[in-house]
């Protein structure tokens, strides 16, 4: 891995480590969406080499380069990669690669707020969906009582 930085120092160095462990496998580009608006970080790769090795540019804090002080690169990279690693391991290592992930507080935050945004989206459709069917069996329940009512009085004619 390296920085993500600005300069051609930053290139060279990742074209090193690509050439480095594309002995591991054939390399795989997997590609992220970003929410970042600058077109050249709204998207983020990891190259995949089998299961054996993986190569990204990440920065786990704000990192603005001496050079280059007017191009702040933000957080970018750590979720992309633990996603990648976590697809890829065995499944007798992803436990403990787990326990290493929540131990990652920003990480664990994300998720978290992302799957509470999953389940009231869902909970909604849910509480919709049990609406319909809560009225579907009250008319219901009004029809079968009004059938049930003609029927005795057909009966006791």
């Amino acid at each position: 891995m390296s920085f993500l930085g600005c300069n051609e120092a930053r290139d060279t160095v990742m074209k090193e480590l690509l050439q480095l462990v594309s002995k591991y496998g054939a390399q795989e580009d997997w590609t992220f969406s970003t929410d970042n608006p600058n077109p050249h970080l709204s998207k983020h790769t990891v190259h995949v080499f089998g299961n054996n090795a993986l190569c990204t540019m990440v920065n786990s804090q704000l990192f603005i380069h001496p050079l280059c002080p007017d191009k702040p690169m933000p957080v970018q990279g750590i979720d992309e990669l633990t996603h990648c690693i976590m697809q890829l391991l065995s499944p007798e290592h992803l436990e403990g690669w787990c326990q290493a992930v929540l131990n990652n507080r920003s990480f664990f935050e994300k998720v978290q707020q992302q799957a509470n945004g999953y389940v009231c989206k869902r909970y909604e459709s849910l509480r919709d969906f049990a609406s319909v069917i809560i009225d579907n069996m009250e008319k219901n329940v009004k029809n079968f009582g009004a059938d049930f009512m003609n029927f005795i009085e057909k009966l006791t004619q």
